[in-house]
């Protein structure tokens, strides 16, 4: 029976014993110059094996303590709990790192600053590793990504009509104002809203129960009435 291409090379993934089969396997992927059927399933078996660490440690976290050990930043929204990933979010992050993993994988071997034996680790781990690398910035586009494409924050409490919006046009002005004008997310950024939705400065404060003043509301409010154009006060 023929040998399917690149069989013997699948072999050699077995979890090794040692870097010793690791070492002739990587001989073999520079011969070929990371291509063709023999590197494809080099590939394909460390994404597999990849695949299920990667999603284990970003549903538990470990990615993080994983990303510091290396020196990954911009992890810290995802390390506090700020950041919730849902399954969709984990799918796409895994895929798009071991992609972005497996590029690097083939540029750093072609250019003779891959794997070696010397490093001490599998090859499967060093892949690994090369994955947490890339993972960080996957995370960081990922998070850019997530904010510029979330809609306005409590936008539907601008679509409570006040008083002094009569005119639905008015309101559409407004909202692209505040969108364009209001500090970044938080607290600071909820005030503006709810002021524009028609709350009182003391109905703030109750709402954002964190001991913060109607006084403090008003004056936060006043440094940022410059910032909107037109000579609105916020």
């Amino acid at each position: 029976m023929a040998e399917r291409p690149g069989s013997r090379w699948a072999a050699v993934m077995r979890p090794p014993e040692s870097t010793v089969g690791d070492a002739v396997l990587y001989v073999r992927l520079v011969e070929v110059g990371f291509a063709g059927p023999d590197f494809d399933v080099v590939a394909d078996a460390l994404v597999r094996y990849a695949y299920p660490v990667l999603c284990s440690w970003l549903a538990s976290g470990h990615i993080v303590e994983q990303g510091a050990r290396m020196g990954v930043r911009g992890l810290s929204r995802l390390g506090s709990g700020t950041t919730v990933l849902t399954r969709h979010d984990v799918e796409d992050l895994v895929q798009e790192t071991l992609r972005r993993a497996l590029e690097r994988f083939v540029v750093d071997g072609r250019t003779g600053r891959g794997w070696s034996p010397d490093g001490g680790a599998a090859l499967r781990t060093y892949f690994v590793g090369s994955c947490v690398l890339r993972f960080g910035d996957v995370y960081r586009a990922w998070e850019r990504d997530q904010r510029q494409a979330r809609p306005f924050p409590d936008s539907h409490l601008l679509d409570r009509r006040s008083t002094v919006l009569d005119d639905p046009a008015d309101l559409v002005i407004l909202r692209e104002k505040i969108a364009e004008k209001l500090p970044p997310d938080g607290p600071r950024r909820t005030e503006i809203l709810l002021h524009h939705a028609g709350y009182s400065d003391g109905e703030i404060a109750r709402i954002l129960g964190d001991g913060t003043t109607a006084g403090a509301v008003a004056n936060r409010r006043y440094r940022y009435r410059k910032n909107l154009g037109g000579g609105q006060q916020p």
